[in-house]
């Protein structure tokens, strides 16, 4: 199981720093035994992923994860991959960054969003076909509009 905790180094309401941390039973009902090293951690960043999804092929655990970065005194965030060979460890994949916040549809027109996040893969007979999330764009009057976008995949080795 990969779980959220946040640590109360910084002061409320926020908090802080958020992780992820790794913790393993023979039972979904426990008892479990807790990692203590975070996974998904990129250097000082006090928030850097949320939304894991993980599963498990060819050999090894895989994970889809909104990362997100500081730069400067901007935020940005992107969709990227992790791999791991136990579901303890956690690496970058060799094609770490899957997307930033924007889709080019079919017929060529490239569309930014407010939020690209929430990745599922769909699997079928084994094989990712699909990545799936929750997406928004804002209009003119800064009013978000939420909507699910799917995403064919073709998975190289």
């Amino acid at each position: 199981m990969v779980y959220k905790a946040v640590g109360k180094e910084d002061p409320a309401p926020h908090y802080g720093p958020v992780v992820h941390l790794v913790a393993i039973a023979d039972s979904p009902t426990g008892p479990f035994n807790k990692y203590p090293d975070p996974v998904f951690t990129h250097g000082k960043d006090r928030f850097p992923a949320e939304d894991p999804y993980i599963w498990y092929q060819d050999g090894k655990y895989r994970a889809i994860v909104k990362c997100m970065r500081n730069q400067g005194k901007n935020r940005i965030a992107f969709l990227a991959h992790y791999d791991s060979n136990n579901g303890i460890h956690w690496k970058e994949a060799k094609y770490f960054k899957i997307s930033d916040p924007s889709l080019t549809w079919e017929d060529g027109r490239k569309q930014d969003f407010a939020h690209l996040e929430r990745p599922q893969v769909l699997i079928e007979n084994g094989k990712p076909i699909a990545l799936m999330c929750a997406s928004d764009t804002k209009d003119e009057n800064n009013v978000l509009h939420s909507f699910n976008v799917q995403i064919p995949l073709v998975v190289t080795k």
